[in-house]
């Protein structure tokens, strides 16, 4: 179904992952978060948030729509059983056709979401891509 896209889906995990452990070894003590006593330093955006968003850029739309439909469907766990991995794909991605943002808000609203690789790592999985 995606076959073509695999790399691009893994690499953008992979980028995430890194943004989320750089935060939380910057931000968080023992799993709770720690208080901040700059709230500029939240608003700064690392080499590594950098990296993620300029690799998003890179991608066709249609790739960051597909990101957008297994970020979602990760992160509501969304798995349908008595579906097939395409029907609930369909599914998905027809709730969003007649309301897609222009790409760079897509990106904004992906590279939001700090677990943004365990919901991709999810709605993978749920689809049966990898």
């Amino acid at each position: 179904m995606f076959k073509n896209d695999i790399e691009v889906y893994k690499n953008v995990i992979t980028l995430a992952q890194v943004v989320r452990e750089e935060y939380e070894s910057n931000h968080q003590e023992n799993g709770v978060v720690k208080v901040c006593d700059n709230i500029e330093e939240l608003f700064i955006v690392t080499d590594k948030e950098k990296a993620l968003n300029n690799y998003l850029e890179e991608q066709d739309y249609e790739v960051i729509k597909n990101i957008m439909v297994f970020m979602y469907l990760g992160r509501d766990k969304i798995n349908d059983e008595a579906q097939c991995p395409e029907e609930i794909f369909k599914q998905q991605r027809e709730g969003f056709e007649n309301d897609w943002d222009e790409k760079d808000v897509l990106i904004d609203q992906i590279t939001s979401k700090m677990q943004l690789d365990e919901y991709l790592r999810n709605g993978l999985k749920i689809l049966e891509i990898v």
